[in-house]
């Protein structure tokens, strides 16, 4: 009996206990690591959001900014200390208004991710004054009835929209094993397995161990020139130079996820920086007439969105700081930052100069 009454009380310790004994850190610093939750993105990240929602009510007098997207923002393919979240919080430490950075964005994430990125944080109590959402050119481009217009978190959206679920073509979804989703219903409840990935990764710190099968490639594209030049000509990298004409009304299904998005965040101050990208490695398609028209049309639906503040910066850094197409070495994430940085303090929605002084 005694025996039970320990193992009992042990487990609600560990229950109750254990969200408040993992450090923040381990969580959220700068990003939450892709390596640590890309096998449990929905869960992993909703921890990750639990944790943020905690942090901002445990010091109601620090300021904060969300940054959510896809890898850019992410930063990959180098480190967080090196990432656009860290150089945007040195940046406000700079110019004498520090801020902390949340950033929810993870490499992979498309239209229906980062809009659901948002519906999971409301649903999180992570309360969003100032938000920054990055753009790329291929989520305007057509999309296929039978192509999913998310990657990571499908279930989340079709729980929490069911009818951004439908827009995002949902149906064309592999849909998740009743079972898997009858054991996540009942195990993320549970503390420890919660957080397993968290404590995982440190635990393999701790021994040294690299448990990361992903290959981050941090040289510049200029070293790698001739093989991603072919690479480029594949049609998944040519949408980001797509000349075809592009419909910018509903019929259009990113419109309207990102329309739902914008509603979602009305009380929100929001901007939205369309990402640099390699006008060199791209050169030929960026010369299109379609294409500099598609441009010219997307600029154009964005400012008509007078609620959010917008910043085109797709030829904002120099070539030469480019490891790909669209990711960026160090230096090119800290230039971003910097202009990003720059626009929340003295841009159409700055963030106030009153909060932490």
């Amino acid at each position: 009996m005694r025996t039970t009454i320990y193992v009992l009380l042990f487990a609600a310790v560990l229950q109750f206990g254990l969200p408040h004994a993992v450090p923040n850190s381990w969580v959220i610093n700068q990003r939450v690591e892709y390596d640590t939750i890309k096998n449990n993105m929905a869960t992993d990240l909703g921890v990750a959001m639990d944790t943020a929602a905690r942090d901002i009510r445990q010091h109601p007098d620090q300021d904060y900014v969300v940054l959510i997207g896809d890898s850019v923002t992410y930063s990959a393919p180098g480190p967080a200390d090196h990432s656009i979240g860290s150089y945007l919080e040195q940046y406000g430490q700079a110019h004498g208004h520090p801020f902390k950075v949340y950033n929810f964005a993870e490499p992979g994430m498309t239209g229906g991710d980062v809009y659901t990125v948002v519906l999971m944080l409301q649903e999180h109590g992570v309360p969003l004054k100032r938000v920054v959402i990055d753009q790329i050119y291929p989520d305007f481009t057509y999309h296929p009835a039978s192509e999913p217009m998310f990657q990571w978190l499908g279930d989340e959206l079709q729980r929490l929209d069911p009818e951004g679920w439908h827009i995002a073509h949902g149906e064309a979804a592999t849909p998740t094993k009743p079972l898997v989703r009858a054991r996540q219903a009942v195990l993320n409840n549970v503390s420890l397995w919660r957080y397993r990935d968290f404590l995982r990764t440190q635990l393999y710190a701790a021994l040294h161990v690299d448990n990361s099968a992903e290959a981050k490639d941090t040289r510049l594209w200029t070293e790698k020139k001739l093989w991603l030049n072919a690479l480029m000509q594949q049609p998944m990298y040519q949408r980001v130079v797509d000349p075809h004409p592009l419909d910018l009304t509903t019929a259009n299904p990113t419109i309207q996820l990102t329309d739902r998005m914008f509603a979602a965040l009305k009380d929100a101050q929001v901007l939205v920086w369309f990402a640099p990208f390699n006008q060199e490695l791209m050169a030929a398609g960026v010369a299109q007439p379609g294409y500099q028209q598609n441009l010219k049309q997307i600029d154009a639906w964005y400012r008509s969105h007078t609620q959010i503040d917008y910043v085109q910066l797709r030829t904002a850094i120099d070539p030469a700081l480019f490891t790909d197409h669209l990711h960026m070495a160090p230096a090119g994430y800290a230039q971003v930052a910097n202009i990003l940085g720059e626009r929340l303090l003295t841009g159409t929605n700055p963030i106030p100069h009153t909060a932490n002084p």
